[in-house]
């Protein structure tokens, strides 16, 4: 009553009904409200911005722990045991991976009807067991039987299952190691290692060793390390730009590997694809360091690693918790490597070219560092140039040789910058073979033979047999075929013009 006296002594209320009196006293107390509601609101908002702190590293671990713990949770959530075979067998792959089919496979089919087609449109390969012949096609319709040795080891004759049978596996192909080969031609173990290494428990992981790319380092059962090189693209994706460009595909290590022995090099390491858990078997047995670059995407447990290019905003993911990827047999620990620039380097700067690229007589000065009549060097550098531009690789502008060997061969190692882009052949890439006009004669009389045989039907059955097959898309093994008849026309004309001294 008094407060309702003091607003009609000062005219608040002027209306004489009592209904518009009530009516002014609600508004009046309404416009109130709101604004002891702003100035709440505002206060609460200065006072969240002015005295709360910034997130600092211990909120960022606080994170990690969150997700290890999540991680943790899962793993432990799995009934099965660590290294189950059989649970990779009940993983699908995505559409992606195995539909490759396009017009080019279409139109093979059309061609050669009499080959069996599988629905990813891949030819089926007839399988091979030891001393088996089997018949190639040559270019002329002619049937010849050959003994395919280089897949016949292929089979898995002893199938490890302790630490000791993993043990003996192991040595026996640091065996083969020697000064002028890495692997045996014809090891009928060769299949039971590769076999191993796919399926061998993960006693240890870590971050991998130096370098621009990610992997990751293995221990296998039985003490032998690994590198693990994670799938990135599909097996159909085309590497555009750069003839380098792009990350490692690991299945291109997988079919580099393979490809080394069928041209009898025998300078590549052991390389086998495999499908890992992350979370059963990488995860419980990595050191904190790879642990600390574990993450998760869309449902997916990922890993980033450390390496030049590495960053937690570029991961590598799996399928859930699979992972597809290539191993690579780490050579013996007795042998040490030693690293040289290739003569054949790029500058990787389009503003500034090599040497090569523009004298043509560069070779010569390449022979006076390295004498062919002494050296073994400058000949493994001219198989390496066709191993290269088979397999698409222009990224090999170092190499690895023995430190301890006076006349060293030249390693192929590194080789996931390959099977990049099927339409694209790097002419830059035989630049060796063009400027120095020599082969051996060994290289030469095989390339000649697949070139009639067909080399994409001999990588075709070898690749089957590999875990993750299909290793390469139809595509790509067209352009083995292709590219093998410009490295025989290059070697041609150098035949044509310096007679038979060019193969040596």
């Amino acid at each position: 009553m008094v407060t309702l006296f003091v607003w009609l002594k000062s005219g608040t209320i002027l209306h004489p009904r009592p209904r518009a009196v009530i009516s002014s006293l609600v508004m009046r107390l309404k416009k109130g409200n709101v604004l002891l509601f702003s100035f709440g609101l505002v206060s609460v908002w200065l006072f969240i911005i002015v005295l709360t702190p910034a997130p600092d590293a211990t909120h960022k671990s606080s994170y990690h722990r969150e997700l290890m713990a999540d991680l943790k949770a899962r793993h432990d959530s799995v009934t099965k045991p660590v290294g189950d075979e059989k649970s990779h067998k009940k993983v699908k792959m995505k559409a992606d991976d195995t539909n490759l089919v396009d017009s080019h496979v279409k139109i093979s089919q059309k061609r050669d009807k009499r080959k069996k087609v599988n629905e990813a449109g891949h030819f089926v390969p007839k399988k091979v067991k030891v001393g088996d012949k089997v018949s190639l096609k040559s270019s002329k319709n002619e049937t010849k039987p050959v003994t395919v040795q280089w897949e016949a080891n292929l089979a898995v004759l002893h199938k490890a299952k302790t630490k000791a049978a993993y043990t003996k596996l192991w040595k026996k192909a640091a065996s083969w190691v020697q000064s002028d080969q890495i692997n045996l031609p014809g090891a009928e173990e060769l299949g039971s290692i590769l076999h191993g290494m796919s399926t061998a428990k993960i006693k240890k992981a870590d971050i991998g060793y130096k370098g621009t790319q990610l992997k990751a380092r293995l221990v296998l059962e039985g003490g032998q390390m690994v590198v693990f090189k994670p799938k990135w693209y599909r097996r159909d994706e085309v590497m555009t730009g750069n003839p380098y460009s792009g990350k490692d595909r690991h299945n291109g290590e997988i079919a580099a590997f393979h490809l080394n022995r069928i041209l009898g090099f025998n300078r590549a390491p052991l390389v086998a694809g495999r499908r890992v858990n992350l979370l059963t078997e990488v995860f419980p047995v990595a050191t904190p360091t790879l642990n600390a670059t574990f993450t998760s995407q869309n449902n997916n447990t990922c890993f980033y690693g450390k390496c030049y290019y590495c960053k937690p905003s570029d991961p590598a993911c799996a399928e859930g918790d699979i992972m597809e990827g290539s191993l690579t047999l780490w050579l013996p620990a007795k042998y040490t490597l030693q690293r040289w620039k290739h003569p054949w380097a790029r500058t990787y700067r389009s503003s500034k070219k090599a040497r090569w690229e523009e004298d043509d007589a560069y070779c010569d000065e390449v022979k006076k560092t390295h004498p062919i009549e002494r050296q073994r060097l400058l000949l493994d550098i001219i198989d390496t140039a066709v191993f290269d531009y088979l397999i698409g690789n222009a990224d090999r502008h170092m190499f690895e040789t023995f430190e301890a060997d006076e006349d060293p061969m030249l390693l192929l190692l590194d080789n996931g910058k390959s099977f990049g882009n099927p339409y694209w052949d790097e002419g830059s890439i035989l630049a060796p073979v063009k400027q120095c006009c020599i082969i051996r004669n060994q290289t030469w009389t095989i390339l000649q033979e697949f070139k009639e045989r067909g080399l994409s039907d001999a990588m075709r059955q070898v690749l089957s047999h590999d875990p993750v097959s299909p290793v390469l898309s139809e595509l790509h093994l067209q352009a083995l075929d292709r590219r093998l008849i410009d490295i025989s026309e290059a070697v041609n004309v150098c035949i044509t013009e310096k007679g038979q001294a060019v193969l040596m």
